[in-house]
């Protein structure tokens, strides 16, 4: 998930700020201990021109600040920490008129995925049928789908799994095959 990670600033048993990118953006997290102080991270690892950072702290009143700089690589953020406090941030391009790092969360699909028996035995050279089915139950469609059937040590698989591009809500896909027991093993079980 994460393209690259760094240690901005800290000191064993005190404190530390990382960054995390992913993608072009930028994430911030700090962590403080001891007394209310001020947490420095040098921005230098970013690219060239001007940056929008987004910090959410400890407020004052016990609740949550959010904060918005406008920044560039030669910059120090410089963050108030609470009494063993800490924050967290994003990082993102600035440009006129951008308020806010945040994207929209895209709703995953509600999915379901069966898979029978849900416990099998058999003998050395032996096989049982097997069935895997994935269905999108609501807030549709899953993408890239892909149900294949795999098997523990021992045993080996007889069947081709499936794929769809998309799959809407109300749909299933399913894969079947047999699993088998290798003739040199013991008697195997599998669940």
């Amino acid at each position: 998930m994460w393209d690259e990670t760094r240690l901005l600033s800290g000191l064993p048993g005190e404190s530390a700020t990382f960054a995390r990118r992913h993608g072009d953006r930028w994430f911030l997290g700090g962590v403080h201990a001891g007394e209310a102080g001020t947490e420095r991270a040098p921005l230098d690892f970013l690219g060239g021109g001007r940056w929008l950072a987004e910090v959410v702290r400890d407020g004052d009143d016990g609740g949550l600040l959010r904060e918005r700089h406008v920044v560039t690589r030669r910059d120090v953020l410089r963050v108030p920490t609470a009494e063993h406090g800490g924050f967290a941030g994003q990082i993102c391009r600035f440009t006129p008129g951008r308020a806010t790092c945040d994207r929209p969360v895209t709703r995953l699909p509600l999915t379901a995925l069966t898979a029978g028996p849900a416990r099998a035995e058999a003998d050395p050279g032996g096989s049982v049928a097997v069935t895997g089915r994935f269905a999108v139950e609501e807030s549709g469609p899953a993408t890239d789908v892909r149900l294949t059937l795999d098997a523990p040590d021992g045993w080996s698989v007889d069947g081709d799994g499936t794929t769809a591009a998309e799959l809407p809500a109300g749909r299933r896909c399913r894969a079947t095959g047999r699993c088998g027991c290798r003739p040199t093993s013991a008697r195997a079980a599998t669940t």
